[in-house]
């Protein structure tokens, strides 16, 4: 990530109500670099997870669209066993091969 962010880079920030009994607002910080976003270059690379509440993001895309994204590029670096990944048990499909 150091490498990456030695290049220029964006940060949007975006704010939405928390989900819960708190309804506090949270707020977001949502980076691209080279025109990418940093938590889809991260988890496409198994270096980080698709978990928690995303909002619906600046450039007017449904926060359930952006997640399903960021969950198929965690399985994608979760098969090829990038990163975090690399030590995960092989399925039985893969030990047959």
């Amino acid at each position: 990530m150091q490498e990456l962010l030695q290049q220029p880079f964006i940060v949007r920030t975006r704010w939405a109500t928390a989900a819960g009994r708190a309804r506090e607002t949270r707020y977001y910080g949502l980076v691209e670099v080279g025109g990418k976003s940093l938590a889809e270059i991260l988890v496409s690379e198994g270096l980080a997870q698709a978990r928690g509440v995303a909002p619906n993001l600046p450039s007017g895309e449904k926060a359930k669209a952006y997640m399903q994204r960021l969950e198929s590029f965690e399985r994608e670096a979760r098969q090829k066993h990038l990163g975090a990944w690399a030590n995960a048990p092989r399925d039985k499909k893969e030990k047959n091969e």
